[in-house]
């Protein structure tokens, strides 16, 4: 565009001083001010204008990746509705950057490599180096996978470290209170006198008094003393009547009762066993012939 203009301005034919001159007063404030700020090095000549730009070139201008520019030129597809003359214009345009002059093949497979691996990411990384060679990408693309299987084996592991912790201070945590709960059990138990399960010196039958066997602290269906009982017969007509049941305590194995049976004499004493089991207590007729002087019994209706 600045060629044009100089041949349009007519100082296309002027020295190079005056040429930058008049570049610097038509391309504004800002970049007047961008101009101030270049630093030019020993062979560079501000005075010309082909150094000057040069300068705006670089300043203006993105770096040109090589790789990209060749992906996009592989990529390039025909637009529809496109014709031939824009498509052909358009591949010009994106090859002059693609430096297709000469490509070495192991440029080439640089390129289809870094086209072709399936990770973004790791593409990504390899684009932003402007020396990138073949052996490069290989070795990057190598590291970066080995990285990641031993990220992934510091994870596992880790994740069993904490697991393994965690149990270790479950089961810590755990056995004071199975400890606290079998000493609570065997300390309480069950009481022998109360039935229930409770603290030392807190019976429920403490300071009770069963009026069979006279003795305290303890409830009538857990006590210890076996019973011997007596029955007193009182004078009748033809009838047998139990009048009081007294208790005294024994420690027989059985539980046993004398039972004094007349009819209006003194009888003879009988010895029964109480609560005999799947056992029974039988008195033979001769033997209840010569108690009650009866000769004859009748049978029991259900």
């Amino acid at each position: 565009m600045w060629s044009r203009y100089e041949i349009a301005t007519g100082i296309s034919k002027q020295e190079s001083l005056v040429k930058v001159s008049t570049f610097l007063s038509v391309i504004g404030e800002d970049t007047m001010k961008a101009f101030d700020a270049f630093e030019w090095g020993e062979a560079e000549d501000e005075t010309n204008i082909e150094h000057v730009l040069a300068k705006f070139d670089a300043y203006c201008k993105p770096h040109t990746q090589v790789i990209y520019e060749r992906y996009r030129f592989n990529n390039c597809k025909q637009e529809p509705g496109e014709n031939i003359a824009v498509y052909l214009t358009e591949l010009r345009t994106i090859a002059k950057n693609c430096q297709h002059e000469e490509i070495p093949p192991e440029e080439i497979l640089r390129d289809r490599i870094v086209l072709g691996i399936r990770d973004d990411k790791m593409r990504e990384r390899l684009l932003r180096y402007n020396d990138l060679t073949l052996q490069k990408a290989v070795n990057l693309i190598k590291a970066a996978k080995q990285t990641e299987h031993q990220v992934k084996l510091m994870g596992a592991s880790a994740n069993v470290n904490a697991l393994k912790q965690g149990r270790s201070k479950s089961n810590r945590s755990s056995m004071p209170s199975h400890a606290a709960n079998n000493k609570q059990q065997s300390s309480l138990g069950t009481c022998g006198r109360g039935g229930t399960s409770h603290a030392k010196k807190k019976c429920p039958a403490f300071g009770q008094k069963f009026h069979r066997c006279a003795n305290m602290n303890h409830y009538q269906s857990l006590c210890r003393s076996k019973t011997v009982a007596s029955v007193h017969i009182d004078d009748g007509t033809d009838q047998y009547e139990i009048s009081t049941v007294g208790e005294q305590p024994s420690c027989a194995n059985k539980a046993l009762v004398n039972l004094n049976v007349n009819r209006r004499q003194p009888g003879n004493e009988i010895r029964f066993q109480v609560d005999t089991g799947p056992k029974c207590d039988l008195l033979p007729f001769k033997m209840y012939k010569s108690i009650t002087g009866e000769n004859t019994v009748e049978r029991l209706e259900k």
